[in-house]
């Protein structure tokens, strides 16, 4: 979440510098958006894989994604939103998941366990 907060943060920060305020609006917009559904994925997935579920997932998918496209929807007929802008504001999250799998420690992809079922000896 730092990751794209960060990402989010510099996007910003250059198309007020090149562009105008509103294309670094919509940028902030779009990012905002993505990083709480990042954000709400965390949370809810959590809770789900604890209490090990299989109705719930599909409802929170089917549902999440309802009311993303209809926030998405919303935000678009803003007049002054600049179309472009908020979709790279949307698409932020696809640096921010590159910049995690190239600094990503390699020790913490190499220490995973194994599941219960299937421990070496």
């Amino acid at each position: 979440m730092a990751i794209q907060s960060f990402v989010v943060l510099i996007g910003v920060l250059i198309l007020a510098e090149t562009l105008d305020n509103k294309g670094a609006a919509s940028f902030f917009i779009g990012g905002l958006l993505i990083l709480l559904n990042v954000w709400a994925l965390t949370f809810v997935w959590k809770r789900i894989i604890q209490k090990k579920f299989i109705a719930l997932p599909v409802s929170v998918i089917v549902f999440k994604y309802a009311i993303l496209g209809l926030i998405i929807y919303q935000v678009s007929k803003v007049p002054w939103l600049n179309p472009l802008c908020f979709s790279a504001g949307l698409g932020s999250l696809i640096v921010t998941t590159g910049l995690y799998l190239f600094f990503i420690p390699k020790d913490e992809v190499n220490n995973e366990e194994p599941p219960d079922n299937q421990q070496t000896r």
